[in-house]
């Protein structure tokens, strides 16, 4: 399988953070850089896009400059959804060329779990990484625990060939929180991998 392209989002408004938490240091790195380290690394990516807010774009541009990121990298401007910038940032792909999307607000992955989504990704499937979650899980709508063996809770990067993003897409649109669920909804299969503990999504203050 030929070596895949990482798509990092970043063009969410960050409402919740109450700043822009893509360029909030971590390690001595903005957040996003933080987050294409691992990716780097994996020795399985060879070409990094970026989805980014229009007003953000030279901003994202100059600090990669800076930062020296080893791989070649892509600047898009990002949609009104996220998977309308998923959309943007996969129709820059070829079409057998492996796609790992992933959260630039998660940071902390490791270059093992980028490898072990990308050797999972197979036609007609979306890799999703996953853990299973230390509380009981308890469901309001028919009114039971579910065992936490039977539940993970979903993280990025996820996998896939961009062929049948774009085919899911189309069918079902654009309105789902990521590319497993789009997937599902087009009637397509989900694949998990298991995911990190620490590979956390930064969403409020005092998530750093």
């Amino acid at each position: 399988m030929e070596k895949a392209v990482a798509v990092l989002l970043l063009g969410g408004s960050s409402t919740r953070y109450q700043r822009e938490k893509a360029f909030e240091t971590v390690d001595g790195e903005e957040l996003f850089i933080k987050a294409s380290r691992p990716f780097e690394k994996s020795g399985v990516v060879e070409r990094l896009v970026y989805v980014v807010r229009k007003d953000l774009i030279g901003k994202v541009r100059e600090a990669i400059g800076r930062r020296g990121i080893s791989l070649p990298c892509d600047l898009v401007q990002g949609g009104d959804s996220r998977e309308e910038s998923a959309k943007a940032g996969i129709t820059l792909l070829w079409p057998g060329t492996p796609a790992l999307v992933h959260d630039a607000c998660r940071p902390f992955l490791s270059a093992e779990l980028v490898k072990r989504v990308y050797d999972s990704i197979e036609e007609g499937a979306c890799t999703i990484p996953g853990i299973n979650p230390r509380e009981a899980v308890y469901s309001l709508k028919d009114g039971c625990y579910i065992a936490k063996k039977d539940v993970v809770l979903v993280e990025t990067p996820e996998g896939f060939y961009p062929d049948d993003f774009l085919k899911a897409y189309k069918a079902v649109g654009p309105d789902y929180p990521d590319e497993g669920s789009l997937f599902l909804a087009a009637g397509l299969k989900v694949k998990t991998v298991e995911g990190e503990p620490g590979n956390g999504k930064v969403t409020f203050p005092g998530d750093l």
